[in-house]
């Protein structure tokens, strides 16, 4: 499965001049990407009962005709070095670590979502506090500053956007 890691960056961002909009955004953002943590979990117990299957079969197999290993006397330790080598385990083995690391990728995502949520919350709570308010008193930033600031993050923003436009052709 391959991730757009880019586009969920994009979205962990949080924007101070559109705080509703990122409020607005975040169940959905916080339930697509929970969702595809929940498929992947999925894939790694899929996968994780593949490479049970394939290993009882090969077992099974080695069993039957240990001859057909090279193996002369049947130990469990035999049997073992066997399953280890075996190009069915060493796919089904690797089938497995592929759906692990998206799984765990996606779960470094879904913990970000939780903190994006977590700040967004503290923005609003500083917004309805004045925090941002020119006349506040707790500013420590000269008007310039904030203005500059603002310029500054809107411009990062519109130079963003035209880049992901260019990107995709629109």
């Amino acid at each position: 499965m391959d991730i757009d890691s880019e586009l969920w960056r994009e979205r962990l961002e949080i924007n101070l001049h559109d705080l509703h909009t990122d409020v607005a955004r975040q169940p959905a953002y916080y339930a697509e990407i929970a969702e595809l943590g929940a498929e992947l979990k999925a894939n790694v117990q899929q996968a994780k009962l593949s490479r049970d299957l394939v290993k009882a079969k090969v077992d099974t197999q080695i069993r039957s005709s240990p001859a057909t290993f090279g193996l002369e006397k049947v130990t469990e330790g035999a049997i073992q070095s066997v399953l280890t080598d075996s190009s069915k385990m060493v796919k089904a083995e690797r089938a497995l670590l592929v759906c692990q690391k998206e799984h765990d990728l996606v779960q470094v995502l879904v913990t970000a979502f939780e903190h994006r949520r977590s700040m967004l919350n503290n923005e609003v709570q500083l917004y309805m506090a004045n925090y941002w308010d020119e006349r506040n008193a707790m500013s420590t930033v000269p008007k310039e500053g904030r203005e500059r600031l603002r310029k500054d993050r809107t411009e990062e923003i519109v130079e963003r956007r035209r880049r992901k436009a260019e990107g995709r052709g629109e």
